[in-house]
C-alpha cells in the first residue's frame, strides 16, 4: 500500500489527509503541537479563573465563497449530521470608529420584506461615515472599476499596485482611509492596504458581494468552539477504517527539521520533540514514506529547504526557489479572548474597530454557540466570550487612537490593558467591555514571551554589584527563557537592556498577499519525485492566506501525488469561486481590451457618469433643489480635503 507522510496537521494536512484516505492510502499525519487543526484550533484555558472555557488562535468565519471548506465540512459526520450543518449565520456587521457611532450593514441581500424593512430601517439610521463631498461616490467608482476588471488585467496590473495607491488615498480624508481603504481590507487576515496586492483585494471584494447579492450570505461562523464542532469530529472520522479506507494515524509532538534529499527525492526527514528546544539532537529514526506533502507555514517551510541553498541543489528546482522570494512576506494575526460576567451592548456580528491603533476586530461567538456558556464553567460567572484579533503588530500607532507603543513591544498585561482600552474607546459605555466585568483572559497560544540574556554583560554588572545575585549567572552563552503570559518578574533588581532583553515571537505567523506576489507563489508540484506542497502560501484560485486558500492547496498537491502514482481512480475536485454575473459582460470587454494593450472601458464609463453626476447636482444647487456644497473639513487631520 502507497504510504503518505503528511507534515503539519493544520487545515492542509487534514485537508489532504481526508482525500488520501478516500483513496485507500496509508496516511500519517506529524504535528509539532499536542493539539491538530493549526491556526484553526481552539483549546481549554488551564487559567484557575477561566479553566476550562474556550479559547482560539482567533475568532472563524467561513464566508459563502469557501466553497472547498464546506465540502470537506459536509463530509464528516457532526451532530446535525454533519459539520457543515453547524454553520450559522451571522446577520449583520458593524464598523466602529473612535468615539463616534458605529455603522451597521447587513451581510446578504434581504429576501423577505421583514428583512428589507429592517435593512432600511438601519440605512436611515446609521451615521454619517464623515467622508468629504463626493468621496463616497468616488470611492463607488474605483471599486466599480476594479469588480470591471478582468483576471488578465488583475494579473499584469493589479498585482502590481497596492490597494492604498489604487484607492488613492493620499489625497483623500482620514475618514475615507480609514472607513473605506483600510475598513475594507481590515478583515482579509492582517492585509495592509499599504502594501496589499490590490489583485487580491479585489478578488475578495468581488466573491464576497457576490455571496451579498446572491443571498447566500456573505459570513457564517461555527455553533461553537472550532475544534469541539469541527477538528475533533474530523479527526475522529480519519481515524476511522471504512471499506477500502484504512484509518489516519496522527503522531502528535513531532517537529520536522531537515529534509533529506538523495537527487530529486526525499529519503527522508529528520525530526525531533515539538517542545523540544532548537539545539536539542535530532531522533535517531527518520520518518519514511513513499510520498511526502510539506503542509506547514512558509516560515517553517523556508527553514526545511533553505539548506539545499547551500549546496546549489535548489537551483535546479525553480518552483522551490520561489519561496525564498522577498515578494513572498507573512505578517501576524493573533488574538486576545475576554471572558465577561456581562452580554450587555455588544454590537451583533464581526465588529472592525477601524480608527484602533492596532487593527483590531472583534465578535462576541458565543451568543451563535449551540452550548451556552456556562456549562464550560459555571462556577467562573463567565456569560460570554469577546474573541479579538491584532491585525497590525508592528506598524507605530497612528495619532487617532494613541497607543503608547507598537503591539510588537508591548508585554503580555501591556498587550492585554491596551487591546481592552482600544475597544473601550471605540464602544464607549459598553458594560460587557467595562474592566470590573472581565473575569480574565487568554492570550492566543501562538504568541510568547522570551527573555535573552546576555551573560557576559551581566556577570559584569553582578561583579561590579550593580545587580543583585537574585538571577543565577550561568555560563558564558545567550539564552532564550520561555516566560509566563503574566506580569514578568525576575528577582529583586531588573538588570538594564544591555544585559537582557524581552521579545515578543509569534510560533505562526500568517502568510500575506503583498504586491507582485502572485507569481512568486509556488505550484503544489515543486518538480521532486515524491514531495509535494500544501500551504495557504501555495498558488490556489482562492488568492488569499486562509482555511479555503489552505484547503485548495491539499486538493491541489493530493492531485499532484494521484497524476505521479497513476493508478488512482478520481481525482479530487477542486471548486472554483463565483463572482456575480453581473459584472461578467464588463470582464469580458475588458479581458479584449487588455489583451490588446488597451486601458479598461470601464474607467471611461464611470468617468462619463461622474461628470454628469457633478453636472447635475452643480444643476439642482443652482436652482437650490440641493443645499450649497460646504467645504469638508476633516476634523482629525485639521486640514481641508478637496474633491
Amino acid at each position: 500500500m502507497t504510504t503518505v507522510a503528511i507534515i503539519g496537521g493544520g487545515i492542509a494536512g487534514l485537508t489532504a489527509a481526508h482525500e488520501l484516505r478516500e483513496r485507500g492510502f496509508d496516511v500519517t499525519v506529524y504535528e509539532r503541537r499536542t493539539i491538530f487543526g493549526g491556526k484553526a484550533r481552539s483549546y481549554c484555558s488551564d487559567k484557575e479563573k477561566i479553566k476550562g472555557l474556550p479559547a482560539e488562535h482567533g475568532f472563524r468565519f467561513f464566508p459563502s465563497f469557501y466553497r472547498n471548506v464546506r465540502d470537506t465540512m459536509a463530509r464528516i459526520p457532526g451532530l446535525n449530521g454533519s459539520v457543515a450543518k453547524d454553520l450559522v449565520e451571522v446577520p449583520e456587521g458593524a464598523l466602529s470608529r473612535l468615539k463616534k457611532e458605529p455603522f451597521r450593514f447587513p451581510t446578504r441581500r434581504p429576501k423577505t420584506l421583514n428583512e428589507l424593512f429592517r435593512a432600511l430601517q438601519t440605512g436611515f439610521s446609521n451615521p454619517d461615515l464623515g467622508l468629504g463631498p463626493g468621496e463616497a461616490a468616488f470611492a463607488a467608482r474605483k471599486i466599480g472599476i476594479a469588480l470591471s476588471t478582468s483576471a488578465l488585467r488583475r494579473w499584469e496590473e493589479l498585482d502590481l499596485k497596492s490597494w492604498w495607491d489604487f484607492m488613492e488615498a493620499d489625497r483623500m480624508s482620514l475618514a475615507y482611509r480609514t472607513a473605506i481603504v483600510d475598513g475594507l481590507t481590515q478583515n482579509f487576515v492582517a492585509m495592509d492596504a499599504q502594501s496589499s496586492s490590490t489583485k487580491t483585494v479585489v478578488t475578495i471584494l468581488a466573491r464576497m458581494f457576490d455571496d451579498f447579492w446572491s443571498g447566500k450570505g456573505m459570513d457564517w461562523i461555527l455553533a461553537g468552539p472550532t475544534s469541539e464542532i469541527w477538528i475533533d469530529p474530523w479527526k475522529a472520522f480519519l481515524e476511522t477504517a471504512d471499506g477500502d479506507a484504512i484509518g489516519v494515524k496522527f503522531r502528535p509532538n513531532v517537529q520536522a527539521v531537515a529534509l533529506t534529499l538523495r537527487g530529486k527525492e526525499i529519503v527522508g526527514v529528520k525530526w525531533r520533540l515539538g517542545d523540544a528546544p532548537e539545539d536539542a539532537p535530532d531522533e535517531q529514526e527518520p520518518i519514511k514514506a513513499d510520498y511526502y506533502l510539506l503542509c506547514v507555514p512558509l516560515e517553517v517551510a523556508r527553514k526545511l529547504v533553505g539548506p539545499w541553498s547551500a549546496r546549489n541543489r535548489i537551483e535546479r528546482f525553480p518552483a522551490l526557489a520561489k519561496m525564498n522570494k522577498a515578494t513572498l512576506g507573512v505578517n501576524w494575526m493573533a488574538g486576545i479572548s475576554f471572558y465577561s460576567r456581562s452580554r450587555v451592548g455588544l454590537l451583533p456580528g464581526h465588529v472592525a474597530h477601524i480608527n484602533s491603533a492596532w487593527a483590531l476586530t472583534s465578535i462576541a461567538p458565543t451568543r451563535y454557540w449551540r452550548r451556552p456558556v456556562t456549562t464550560y464553567n459555571a462556577a467562573s460567572g463567565v456569560k460570554e466570550v469577546v474573541s479579538v484579533i491584532i491585525s497590525d503588530f508592528f506598524i507605530h500607532p497612528g495619532d487617532s487612537d494613541h497607543a503608547p507603543r507598537r503591539a510588537r513591544k508591548a508585554m503580555p498585561s501591556n498587550l492585554v490593558a491596551e487591546v481592552l482600552a482600544q475597544l473601550q474607546r471605540h464602544q464607549p459605555g459598553i458594560p460587557a467591555l467595562a474592566s470590573d466585568n472581565i473575569v480574565d483572559y487568554e492570550i492566543d497560544s501562538s504568541l510568547n514571551w522570551f527573555v535573552k540574556v546576555d551573560w557576559r554583560a551581566l556577570r559584569a554588572l553582578v561583579a561590579s554589584g550593580f545587580v543583585g545575585s537574585t538571577i543565577a549567572v550561568q555560563r558564558f552563552e545567550d539564552l532564550k527563557v520561555e516566560l509566563p503570559k503574566e506580569d514578568v518578574f525576575l528577582g529583586e533588581s531588573m538588570p538594564p537592556a544591555s544585559a537582557i532583553t524581552i521579545k515578543l515571537d509569534n510560533a505562526e505567523p500568517l502568510f500575506i498577499n503583498t504586491v507582485n506576489s502572485a507569481k512568486s507563489r509556488p505550484e503544489a508540484d515543486v518538480g521532486l519525485k515524491n514531495m509535494f506542497l500544501a500551504a495557504d502560501y501555495v498558488s490556489t484560485d482562492t488568492d488569499l492566506a486562509c482555511m479555503e486558500g489552505a484547503n485548495e492547496a491539499a486538493r491541489r498537491a493530493v492531485n499532484a501525488i494521484l497524476a505521479r502514482v497513476g493508478t488512482s481512480p478520481e481525482r479530487v475536485r477542486v471548486f472554483t469561486h463565483d463572482e456575480s454575473l453581473v459584472f461578467d459582460l464588463p470582464q469580458a470587454i475588458d479581458e479584449w481590451a487588455a489583451s490588446g494593450g488597451m486601458a479598461n472601458p470601464a474607467e471611461a464609463v464611470f468617468a462619463i457618469a461622474h461628470r454628469i453626476r457633478r453636472k447635475v447636482a452643480r444643476f439642482l444647487r443652482e436652482e437650490r433643489v440641493l443645499p450649497p456644497r460646504r467645504k469638508h473639513v476633516d476634523q482629525d487631520l485639521g486640514v481641508d480635503e478637496k474633491e
